[in-house]
């Protein structure tokens, strides 16, 4: 009786292990299903990858022992301009690619406000270049 319980326990761990990994796969490494979950990703992503952001949040702040963002200073360099150029072109085709025929009244919305905010970010990348005082 046990032993068909912990078999059991055992085929639900490694189907729920499955599942997850099929999502985060789905999530980092393809176009998410759901672009609620795309936008929700992008934000949790922009917030680990800005130190001044965690900051700003003030979430993270009781975490500074693990993740450190408090002893750090984001200075964006060249490379970093043309990276985030190249991730907000990126995101700009994602967020373009949803079909808006299968997207909630709400969620067009949100599409509309992704687009519009992705072009500025765009915009603002490309027009104002880093400057550099030594």
């Amino acid at each position: 009786m046990t032993k068909n319980i912990l078999k059991t326990l055992g085929i639900l761990l490694i189907t729920f292990l499955i599942l997850s990994a099929s999502y985060i796969v789905n999530l980092f490494l393809m176009k998410p299903l759901s672009m609620d979950h795309y936008l929700a990703k992008e934000l949790v992503v922009e917030l680990i990858d800005s130190p001044e952001a965690m900051t700003y949040v003030g979430i993270f702040d009781r975490f500074s022992w693990l993740t450190k963002h408090s002893s750090k200073l984001s200075i964006p360099t060249e490379s970093d301009r043309n990276e985030d150029i190249s991730e907000l072109e990126d995101r700009l085709k994602i967020l373009q690619s949803y079909d808006i025929n299968k997207l909630s009244d709400i969620q067009k919305t949100t599409r509309e406000i992704a687009i519009f905010d992705t072009k500025n970010n765009l915009k603002n990348k490309k027009s104002f270049t880093i400057m550099i005082f030594l």
